[in-house]
This record gives C-alpha cells, sequence and structure tokens, in this order.
C-alpha cells in the first residue's frame, strides 16, 4: 500500500514536471509566432541594415566596411534553404532570438537551481522589448545578445564550480561574437574589471585566462581585424572617424597579421598578389608600424603620373567617371 502510494505521487510528479515543460515550450513557440504576426499585422518593411547585410550576402567575404562576416554568411545560407523570401532573410535571427531566451533562462536557472526560475526567465526574456523587436531584424544586434548570453552563462558556470574549462568557452564565444559585432568585447572586459575588485583577481595569475584571450584574439585575427580611419586622404569613400573591418586572408598571412607583428617570419604565407582598385592596408616601410589605408593603383614596374588631376598608368589615362 505505501508502495502503490509512493509510485503515485511520483507519477503524478513527473506528470506535472511534463505538463509544465510542454505549457512553456508552447509558449515560446506562440512568442515566435507573435513575432512573425508583429511584421505580417503592421507590414514591416525590410529594415535598411537587413538591405545592407543582404547586398553583403550576395557578395560574401570575410570583411565589410564596418561589420564581420557572420550575419551575411548566415543570410547567405538561409537563402540557400528558403531561397529570396521572409524566412530566407530572417531564419538565422529567429535562430539566434530562441538561443538567446534559451540561454538566459539556463542562466537564471544555474545560478537559483530552480525550475521555475527558467520557465520564469524563458517568458520574461522572450517578451523582453528589445530582444523580442531585434530578433526578428537580420541585423548584428541579435546576434550580439546571444554571444552575450552565451559569455554570461559561462561565466555563471565558472563562479558556481570554479571550473576553468570555461574560461576557453568564454574565448571562442567571445571571439565568435566580434564576427558579428566589435562591440562584443564590453562583457567580458567588463567581467574582467569585476575579478579585479574581488578575490577572483587571484585567476589573473591563472594561464588559463590568458589562453582563452589568445583563442578570442587568433579567431579575429585569421579572419579579420578593425581599423579606425584617422586622416581624410580617402574621403569621400573613407571619413574621418570610420571604422571598417579589414580580411585577414586575402594576400597571404604575415607577421603583421597578428597583434602587436611578432617578428617570428619574415615570409608571407598563402601568398596571393592584390589587383588594382583594390583597398588596402600596410605598414609603411618608414617605421614598420604605422597602418596606412589606401586605394592601389599601380603594381610593380607600372609607371604612375597625375597630370592635370588626372591618373595615368604606363602613360595610358583613366577615366574617372561621376557616381552619385
Amino acid at each position: 500500500m505505501l508502495q502503490a502510494e509512493k509510485s503515485l505521487i511520483s507519477s503524478d510528479g513527473i506528470l506535472m514536471t511534463k505538463s509544465n515543460f510542454l505549457f512553456y515550450f508552447f509558449s515560446v513557440i506562440a512568442i515566435l509566432f507573435a513575432r512573425v504576426a508583429f511584421d505580417v499585422i503592421n507590414q514591416i518593411e525590410v529594415h535598411f541594415d537587413e538591405a545592407q547585410y543582404w547586398v553583403w550576402s550576395q557578395n560574401l567575404s570575410l570583411s565589410y566596411l564596418s561589420k564581420g562576416p557572420l550575419v551575411p554568411s548566415l543570410i547567405a545560407f538561409s537563402n540557400q534553404i528558403f531561397g529570396q523570401t521572409y524566412f530566407g532573410l530572417k531564419f538565422f535571427s529567429f535562430v539566434a532570438y530562441l538561443g538567446t531566451i534559451i540561454t538566459l533562462s539556463l542562466t537564471a536557472f544555474k545560478i537559483s537551481n530552480k525550475k521555475t526560475s527558467f520557465y520564469n526567465a524563458l517568458i520574461l526574456s522572450a517578451l523582453s522589448p528589445a530582444i523580442f523587436i531585434l530578433g526578428g531584424v537580420a541585423s548584428t544586434d541579435i546576434f550580439l545578445f546571444l554571444f552575450w548570453s552565451l559569455t554570461l552563462l559561462c561565466y555563471v558556470c565558472f563562479f558556481k564550480d570554479r571550473d576553468e574549462k570555461w574560461f576557453y568557452v568564454i574565448g571562442i564565444t567571445t571571439g565568435l561574437g566580434i564576427l558579428a559585432k566589435l562591440t562584443m568585447v564590453l562583457l567580458p572586459l567588463s567581467i574582467l574589471l569585476y575579478f579585479l575588485t574581488t578575490d577572483l583577481r587571484k585567476y589573473f595569475l591563472n594561464i588559463h585566462i590568458y589562453l582563452s584571450a589568445i583563442i578570442a584574439v587568433l579567431i579575429r585575427s585569421l579572419i579579420v581585424q578593425p581599423f579606425y580611419i584617422p586622416s581624410s586622404s580617402m574621403e569621400p569613400t573613407l571619413l574621418v572617424g570610420d571604422r571598417i573591418f579589414v580580411s585577414k586572408y586575402t594576400y597571404g598571412y604575415s607577421k603583421h597579421s597578428f597583434p602587436f607583428s611578432p617578428n617570428v617570419s619574415n615570409k608571407r604565407f598563402f601568398s596571393k598578389n592584390p589587383m588594382q582598385g583594390d583597398l588596402v592596408v600596410f605598414k609603411t616601410p618608414a617605421d614598420n608600424r604605422t597602418d596606412y589605408i589606401k586605394r592601389l593603383v599601380g603594381l610593380p614596374g607600372d609607371e604612375i603620373q597625375f597630370i592635370n588631376g588626372n591618373l595615368y598608368i604606363n602613360e595610358s589615362l583613366i577615366p574617372r567617371r561621376s557616381v552619385n
């Protein structure tokens, strides 16, 4: 009799757990449908940011004017699945939206060890105005939220069990987040500042935290690097204060492809020749340190002249035309 009663209680508990899970699962699905309906009912047109990323997705590269390659690459992939449609543009934004709210919910559960915290965080984060609106926009913001959330979850896991392996995961999420938006670095930097003000500062003597930073830097350094435009020499193409991303693979890799230009080799690996018209970043031979950003108009052996404001290459006039 006691055994039957115990089994009945256990069964009810299982049923209740399944019921709670199904309720919140379908609640999240309903919120996703509501997000799509929000665009349809309000006849939300494609945002200019989305149009920009779509154009970039049709011309894939490892870097673009001011952003990394993550969003255009994902749009290109979803276009292959759904075609030039609503979901072809926004599918991975919705995936990032779902990933963000689940990650935040897992973080809440990890902090409190209560399932109710997971479910409450699931609904609250899904209905958060910023996450709800940006979750349906194919731009960098929702992916930034996703990688911020993953970094935060990893930090909470580390804080709970003090397992240094989480440093490496933070390095990976930070590196991937930078491929979406450079402001990704703000959260890990904030975490490091917190370390400095608490007894966690002892981990600055731990090699794992530096290896994780190297992972983040390598992910960024091997693919793209941000640069700041300091002068007006490239106006109107590039303005003073513009920030651009530069692909690192185009002409191969040298010591200058890595932070601080470590003097390990003077060779260039996977070398490729530049082409006329390329916008290039290079270090001036004068000090081998200052970065220059210029458009390439001539190749080795070319004779370049400016006559009355006109460009001549090998005595041939390069025609100019007005563009809007």
